[in-house]
């Protein structure tokens, strides 16, 4: 992890690929990230992070978050462990 960075998972919709990276986790990071405004979802021990209006935008079923969750989720999606969360938000 780098200094001042918090590590998060980013899932794309498209192809399930799971990109690790490393952000400041900035507003407009994780707009940038998702696509949109961003909305979360606590789950586990996890915060996801998704575009508010992917459904509007038509953005495609993210396969792995869906069956992670067990309900539909749409477009790119950041995990972010709540407790790395919680320093960010």
């Amino acid at each position: 992890m780098t200094p001042n960075k918090i590590p998060v998972s980013v899932i794309r919709a498209e192809d399930g690929r799971i990109e690790r990276k490393d952000i400041e986790g900035t507003l407009k990071e994780l707009q940038e990230l998702v696509g949109g405004y961003i909305e979360t979802i606590n789950w586990n021990d996890k915060v996801i992070i998704i575009d508010e209006e992917g459904l509007c935008k038509n953005k495609p079923v993210n396969k792995v978050i869906t069956n992670m969750v067990g309900f539909p989720i749409v477009g790119d999606a950041v995990v972010v462990h709540y407790q790395l969360w919680r320093k960010i938000a």
